[in-house]
């Protein structure tokens, strides 16, 4: 399973660069896709959805966020928690 994931990983990071597309790199690719598909989330449900570490999310979460890709906003239902999308 993992080596169809790190296949797919590579397939979709040369789809990228053959059609020019640099605004986004094939990991921030697929966050925008669960956030797409699935509207707002949370950093663990990215997390489990993309098969990225929480710690990774967190420091590309901020340049998506800088870059104008993604928003971050405050979740009503718990304190201290965001919802991206």
């Amino acid at each position: 399973m993992s080596r169809i994931q790190h296949l797919s990983r590579r397939v979709f990071e040369k789809l990228l660069k053959e059609s020019g597309v640099d605004i986004f790199n094939g990991a921030q690719g697929r966050i925008l896709y669960v956030l797409w598909e699935h509207g707002q989330l949370t950093i663990t449900e990215i997390s489990r959805l993309t098969s990225l570490a929480k710690t990774t999310l967190t420091s590309m979460l901020d340049r998506m966020e800088a870059g104008g890709l993604i928003e971050r906003i405050p979740d009503k239902k718990t304190a201290g928690r965001y919802l991206y999308r």
